[in-house]
């Protein structure tokens, strides 16, 4: 459902979510639970829920670098560990049949999750290879150690796919958390639109609030405004540029930039924290396997985005439109908040 562009500029809403992702339809999903609570989804990209090549977990590979699908970004590797959070997701055991062939039985069902709405499964069509991988690191004396959702494992193994066993498509935030509350009355979202500035205002009891956005659809800028907050889920390179168009961030950039400066907060992009991945690459050697991997959280040793040689400098970053490579504060998340008037 895409309001039309008078509808948004003359509504007010509760909550305004900048990214129709995984975060920010979550957010809408459990906000909109509340029938008095009125929500808008700004979401760059368009309504795929049925997309093909959303749908079809085979095709998956057809949006990588289309800029119909994807952002493109592009980062470093870091030697950390995302958190697991198990709560998204309801495991759905296999077949004996694939069970045997995938080797499944390092599976740990205390540590999967049986309550989320996205489902994860085993694919039920395999061939020869899916069979040989655990074999082989078994042969190797290199068996897997533990289900991989303890953090702690080593070892080959089948991985579990996204995908619903009872129609094989591609389960994912939006056909799981958004499309079963699309027409919840309170929910309005709205596709192929841009998020230009967050519009804050200077309040003398409050300090520095969120009064709404400014947002761009079909080439036409305008606005839109919040009564309680605007919430920020553009993801870890978006959330924080957005940030600093909006006049947060490091005054020696932003001032560099043009960008008036309203917060001078130097963490804004400065610390990969929530950036954390597992850097994790197998060494195939002669009679001998090598697995360097690195489970620790500790992230006082990572490069700032300054000293990061393969990096968009912070100043480019900022002046791009759309995308840059700014790195979340270390006290952000994914879903970001920014608090506006109660």
């Amino acid at each position: 459902m895409s309001p039309t562009e008078q509808s948004i500029t003359e509504k007010s809403f509760d909550y305004i979510i900048v990214g129709g992702g995984t975060a920010g339809l979550v957010l809408a999903n459990r906000l909109t639970a509340d029938p008095v609570v009125a929500i808008l989804v700004i979401e760059a990209g368009s309504d795929r829920l049925s997309d093909p090549k959303i749908t079809t977990p085979g095709l998956l590979t057809l949006t990588y670098n289309d800029p119909q699908y994807d952002w493109s970004f592009n980062t470093v590797p870091q030697e950390n560990l995302s958190t697991y959070y198990r709560k998204f997701h309801t495991f759905n055991n296999p077949s004996k049949e694939t069970a045997d062939a995938l080797g499944t039985g390092y599976i740990d069902e205390k540590v999967q999750g049986r309550t989320g709405p996205i489902q994860s499964s085993f694919p039920e069509f395999h061939g020869p290879l899916g069979k040989a991988w655990p074999e082989t690191f078994k042969n190797l004396d290199f068996p897997l150690s533990s289900d991989p959702l303890l953090g702690q494992s080593s070892g080959g193994y089948s991985y579990l796919s996204t995908v619903d066993p009872t129609n094989w498509e591609r389960s994912h935030a939006g056909s799981a958390y958004y499309a079963p509350v699309a027409d919840r009355p309170n929910l309005q979202m709205l596709t192929d639109t841009f998020v230009e500035k967050i519009l804050l205002e200077q309040s003398d009891t409050d300090g520095i609030i969120a009064e709404g956005v400014n947002l761009r659809h079909n080439g036409v800028s305008q606005f839109c405004m919040a009564r309680r907050e605007v919430i920020l889920c553009a993801g870890a390179i978006q959330s924080p540029q957005l940030l600093e168009l909006s006049g947060i961030g490091s005054s020696k950039i932003l001032k560099a930039c043009g960008v008036q400066l309203i917060v001078d907060n130097p963490h804004v992009h400065r610390h990969p924290d929530s950036l954390r991945l597992l850097r994790n690459r197998l060494q195939f050697l002669p009679n001998q396997i090598q697995v360097p991997m690195s489970t620790t959280n500790d992230t006082r040793d990572l490069p700032t985005a300054t000293e990061l040689p393969a990096a968009e400098s912070n100043e480019d970053a900022v002046k791009r439109s759309e995308g840059g490579a700014v790195q979340e504060s270390p006290r952000s998340a994914h879903g970001l908040k920014v608090q506006s008037r109660s």
